[in-house]
């Protein structure tokens, strides 16, 4: 398993929080992910900078895999969504207030 963000200080409590749970993870910047193709994909961010990076994630993501978004408001929603739309299948949104939980299937379209 992978954990990956642009923050240090992220990637410093991730990796003792995996350790306090002995959870094996590897935990590295993006620029340092190895080329993989993943079954599952998790990213709970604020929704902004996810329509950017929906062509890396297809990148990391093997056919059939699934994604799964969160951290996402009931008006991003749409935007997120067409973003992924490329590369990805959408088989749920799940709402809780005015927060939204996407998931989808990465589709054989290339990027």
């Amino acid at each position: 398993m992978y954990a990956t963000d642009y923050d240090p200080q992220v990637l410093t409590a991730t990796r003792a929080n995996a350790e306090k749970n002995t959870v094996q993870l590897h935990t590295l910047a993006p620029e340092q992910l190895p080329a993989l193709e993943a079954d599952l994909l998790l990213a709970n961010i604020v929704a902004q900078p996810l329509p950017t990076l929906a062509p890396l994630f297809a990148r990391h993501l093997r056919t059939g895999g699934r994604i799964v978004l969160s951290g996402i408001l009931e008006q991003q929603a749409d935007e997120v969504i067409a973003a992924y739309q490329p590369w990805f299948s959408m088989l749920q949104k799940i709402q809780r207030d005015d927060w939204m939980l996407l998931e989808a299937t990465r589709t054989s379209a290339k990027v």
